[in-house]
């Protein structure tokens, strides 16, 4: 693997030869110019800077596939992502995302996105259009609504959400790929009786909620592990999802 180079080299026979690079704690404002004539970028890391947007230019890393916009000051994703066809991965966490109704740019090619989202504001219907994600971490302080577009990601096998949320969208069942689905700490009060249809998830995670009840077509589940402490269910119905020969419960 490539190392990883600290800063940006100034002959252009050097610049093509960066693959990564890790630019965290540099004080940014703004993105360097000569950063995006690293046309062989593949990893980029530009973490705990003062960055609000990216420049058009952006769009000339044509190989980035793993972006880390964490502690910034972004308000918005930036819309010039879209047009990074080789993006896979992009993390922007620990930052005041959310504050300015924006859409998610069609990323076509994302398959792995941690956000934390700092609004009250539902996530765009634009997230629906993120196809081939198959890992979604959103978290927050806020009790934020999911999109029912998120129906849409066909491919997800990991959902976390780190977030003080409500309800779960009807027909989540669809997600079909779904592998583990973590809302711990979260205000549900129960979940979709339709996850049942979701046959290769494996861990769901309710632990610290205000989850009350399991529905009983869960019991039909397979291979499921549950994780229930510090919930409102009862140790009688506890004990009874126990009973099931496809569940484990971790009370």
């Amino acid at each position: 693997m490539p190392r990883i180079a600290k800063k940006i080299p100034k002959s252009p026979k050097s610049r093509a030869a960066v693959e990564r690079l890790d630019l965290r704690f540099q004080s940014l404002t703004e993105v360097p110019e000569e950063l995006t004539e690293l046309v062989n970028l593949e990893e980029l890391d530009l973490g705990s800077n003062q960055l609000r947007e990216l420049p058009t230019a952006f769009k000339s890393l044509s190989k980035l596939k793993v972006l880390i916009l964490n502690s910034n000051r972004f308000e918005s994703i930036p819309a010039v992502l879209a047009e990074l066809p080789a993006l896979e991965r992009l993390h922007v966490m620990s930052g005041p995302l959310g504050q300015v109704a924006a859409e998610i740019p069609t990323i076509v090619n994302l398959n792995n996105l941690a956000i934390t989202w700092s609004s009250d504001r539902p996530l765009p219907d634009s997230l629906g259009a993120l196809v081939n994600l198959e890992y979604l971490l959103v978290k927050s302080t806020e009790p934020i609504a999911l999109p029912g577009t998120i129906l849409q990601l066909v491919r997800l096998k990991e959902l976390q959400l780190a977030a003080p949320i409500t309800a779960l969208p009807e027909g989540l069942g669809a997600l079909t790929e779904l592998h583990i689905l973590n809302c711990a700490e979260s205000a549900l009060t129960t979940v979709p009786a339709d996850l049942v249809r979701c046959t290769k998830l494996r861990y769901l995670n309710l632990s610290n909620s205000a989850v009350e009840d399991i529905p009983d077509a869960l019991m039909d589940c397979q291979k499921l592990t549950i994780y229930l402490q510090g919930t409102k269910v009862t140790e009688e119905r506890k004990n009874e999802l126990a009973k099931a020969k496809g569940l484990s419960i971790i009370a």
